[in-house]
């Protein structure tokens, strides 16, 4: 007895001075859903903040979220659905909309997803809002990191499902004038995920470089815009006590590529693009939306192999916009646009608005644009080129454009 005794006293006074290691963390964590609210995001949780560097948490089965956010804290860090090929055709976590019940559960058009996270609904079924409280049923929210990933997983009924920020959370007492660094999301992603019944898919927001959304599917989109990148700021004070607001940056070297969007209830876009630079959105499809793809005042960047049908409006669109850092018009300028597609447009196919110059579109597709003209280059639009396909036509109302090399 005093052995033991003396034993337990020796390895305590070693824990206390920290002679004892503390166990290391676990590279994989396995989270299973019980689809209830008062585990399930606690759970998930617990498991991002005790996961180690270059650790994955991985999620299996359904979760019913209770309308926090979930916030990913630490870097390289993986969350990932665990992939299933249930249907046998080589694909996992894959789904499109075409009426089939590939995995014989009585359900059309899903398919193979073995993590599901779960909003909470209003009564018309639509994600509920829930207005009083900020930040309400959101899915993932990653700050300031680097290597983040998120992959594989089904989000339903939430108001935004990936959050990825340049930023950190400020409270409004926070000074404008005090000196603090701003820390860029970078070299992350959120790849084959489905996004159903949302009101926003996934976002950045701030300061971000080198961030990629790849092969996610959107379906029944609620509202809001289901891929956004915003240049961005947060609330600080000034030294009088009024409201001012501190710059965050701007994504840059954005890569959206390869996502199938569909059924979207937006008036401005299914992919939008708000005050950035060095982005590439490429070989996206889109069907059934207001419009394709709409940017402002985004620069030096890249849109291609973009396959876009029946849009209310137009399939490609381009305005300068306003910059959320210094409250003043920022251009879209250098911009390439070519080896798109657009067919149906409610509108025109491709339109230029205000202040763009320096684009160029060459050998894009267009069938039939409601309005009759494929481009449309309104008022202060200049010094673009434009390279038409036979048959296609070109309302010019801006400045300086070249048509044709003309």
């Amino acid at each position: 007895m005093r052995k033991t005794q003396a034993a337990l006293t020796l390895a305590l006074a070693a824990a206390l001075t920290g002679l004892v290691a503390a166990a290391p963390a676990a590279k994989t964590i396995t989270v299973v859903g019980q689809d209830d609210s008062s585990v399930d995001r606690a759970a998930i949780q617990a498991a991002l903040d005790a996961v180690a560097k270059n650790g994955t948490v991985e999620l299996v089965g359904v979760f019913q979220l209770d309308g926090l956010e979930l916030h990913v804290r630490n870097s390289h860090t993986t969350v990932r659905g665990r992939a299933l090929d249930d249907d046998g055709d080589g694909k996992i976590n894959e789904d499109w909309t075409d009426g089939i019940d590939n995995d014989l559960d009585g359900a059309v058009d899903e398919d193979d997803w073995n993590a599901v996270l779960k909003g909470i609904l209003a009564g018309d079924g639509t994600p509920e809002e829930g207005a009083a409280a900020p930040f309400f049923n959101r899915g993932f929210e990653a700050l300031g990191l680097q290597q983040v990933h998120i992959t594989d997983i089904k989000f339903t009924g939430l108001v935004r499902g990936v959050a990825y920020g340049g930023t950190v959370e400020i409270a409004d007492t926070f000074l404008c004038s005090s000196t603090f660094p701003i820390p860029e999301m970078r070299n992350s992603s959120a790849d084959r995920n489905l996004f159903d019944n949302q009101n926003r898919a996934v976002q950045i927001f701030g300061g971000s470089h080198q961030v990629a959304f790849r092969d996610n599917v959107v379906i029944n989109h609620r509202a809001g815009i289901p891929i956004v990148l915003v240049g961005d700021e947060v609330g600080c004070r000034n030294a009088d006590g009024s409201q001012g607001s501190f710059a965050t940056g701007r994504p840059h070297n954005t890569i959206i590529e390869g996502n199938q969007i569909s059924d979207v209830n937006e008036r401005f876009a299914a992919i939008g693009v708000f005050v950035a630079e060095w982005t590439f959105i490429r070989n996206n499809e889109i069907r059934d939306s207001r419009s394709g793809i709409g940017v402002q005042g985004m620069s030096n960047s890249l849109i291609q192999g973009n396959q876009i049908a029946d849009v209310a409006n137009d399939g490609v669109q381009v305005f300068e916009g306003l910059d959320g850092i210094t409250g003043l018009l920022s251009d879209s300028s250098g911009l390439k646009i070519q080896n798109n597609t657009v067919s149906n447009a409610g509108r025109w196919s491709y339109a230029l608005f205000d202040d763009v110059h320096d684009v160029k579109l060459s050998n894009n597709g267009s069938l039939n644009p409601g309005f009759g003209d494929d481009y449309f280059l309104l008022n202060s639009t200049h010094d673009n080129h434009v390279i038409l396909k036979p048959g296609q036509i070109a309302n010019d109302q801006g400045t300086n454009n070249k048509i044709n090399g003309g």
